[in-house]
């Protein structure tokens, strides 16, 4: 797997693990946050071992998953969470 990508899931399980310490705290404006970057930069590091490319330069979900086409379940839930 290329540094890039692995750098894009480190940073995601981080952002997970920085969601979950928010949860705890009941800090819930900061977990919205979190898992949206844990999401995004997932996505990411998807795009380039998929596309093995770098990602286009977008925080929208919906825009990456279906640059990925990924399923449409997935693609609905990201527009879901879009709007």
């Amino acid at each position: 797997m290329r540094k890039e990508a692995e750098n894009w899931f480190k940073q995601s399980k981080a952002d997970l693990k920085t969601a979950e310490d928010c949860f705890k705290d009941k800090n819930y404006y900061a977990v919205a946050f979190f898992c949206q970057q844990a999401v995004e930069k997932s996505l990411k590091g998807l795009f380039i071992v998929k596309k093995r490319d770098y990602p286009i330069k977008t925080h929208n979900l919906l825009e990456l998953a279906k640059e990925l086409s990924l399923p449409d379940e997935i693609v609905k839930i990201a527009r879901e969470r879009s709007s």
